[in-house]
């Protein structure tokens, strides 16, 4: 991708370049399954063509300047970053009529400066980004907020794992290898609305399940338990009450009212 417009070259000894686009382009990137590129285009606006016949899918249009952009695992997300620590996710949902709708997920807000760095963990919960205030944050996608941010490096590859990352250092210009020791005093499970403070939190005998109780508020009148199924991260039932708690052998859940 360059002034002159997106080519594609295989990756064999004198075969010539396929020309897709005359557009001019900062930044091209296929999808993981390769059956689509995502165009970069100046100022704010990322293409998206289909990868065999150049055609256009759908364009998505930003109120920033864009620098960089990165596929989510999935293929069917895209996360774009850019100037003053603007950073934005869209998903592209797929019509009945077979067209393309793009739609804006939502702005991760941590940086200050410009984005210099997206990449994704292999499973796609996790986000590493890396700007010029010379930090890099560990984004958490589900719940959308930071859980990690480090002034000395930047994150330039992912392993498969998850577990080791490529890494840059500004000062002194120096690359390594680093290891990412993920959390395990938590896992979460969900993250929608405005967060609520729990009265408590249980996890039944085999930790399959997981209750959470809430006091009652202005605009839920009524304390309520959650049940969530832990490995799926799903919210299983709603039940009224302000404590809950598991039977011994896990297959009872007594719920509490004043």
């Amino acid at each position: 991708a360059g002034e002159d417009g997106l080519v594609v070259h295989a990756l064999t000894p004198d075969s010539p370049g396929r020309l897709l686009r005359t557009t001019s382009a900062m930044e091209a990137d296929y999808s993981p399954d390769s059956s689509r590129i995502a165009l970069l285009l100046h100022p704010n606006t990322v293409e998206i063509l289909e990868a065999n016949s150049a055609e256009s899918i759908c364009h998505l249009h930003t109120d920033f300047p864009l620098e960089h952009l990165a596929w989510h695992p999935d293929g069917t997300c895209l996360v774009m970053g850019g100037d003053r620590g603007r950073i934005d996710m869209w998903i592209l949902k797929k019509l009945s009529t077979g067209e393309v709708q793009p739609g804006k997920i939502c702005s991760l807000s941590g940086h200050q400066a410009f984005i210099d760095q997206l990449v994704f963990g292999p499973d796609g919960s996790t986000l590493f980004t890396y700007s010029w205030d010379y930090s890099s944050i560990v984004w958490d996608l589900i719940s959308q907020k930071p859980v990690l941010r480090d002034p000395r490096i930047g994150v330039r590859q992912v392993g498969s794992s998850s577990d080791k990352l490529a890494v840059k250092k500004e000062i002194p210009a120096e690359e390594s290898i680093a290891t990412f020791l993920k959390p395990t005093g938590f896992k979460t499970l969900h993250s929608i609305g405005e967060a609520r403070q729990p009265m408590t939190t249980q996890m039944s005998p085999d930790g399959r399940l997981c209750v959470v109780s809430y006091e009652s508020t202005v605009t839920q009148t009524e304390a309520e338990c959650v049940l969530w199924d832990v490995a799926k991260g799903m919210e299983i039932y709603r039940i009224p009450g302000l404590w809950a708690q598991f039977s011994s052998d896990g297959r009872k859940l007594f719920t509490f009212l004043l």
